[in-house]
């Protein structure tokens, strides 16, 4: 499993915009969207 911390978003981006924007790096197993998000993928 791998782990990404993204920070500065904007308040207004949705956990669906995450996913679509790291999709291409593989399955995204979970994300949080409070202006920071943890992108969890399995490897």
């Amino acid at each position: 499993m791998a782990r990404l911390y993204v920070g500065n978003l904007d308040a207004r981006v949705t956990a669906g915009e995450l996913e679509d924007e790291f999709r291409v790096f593989g399955v995204l197993r979970r994300s949080v969207s409070l202006q920071f998000a943890f992108a969890v993928f399995s490897l």
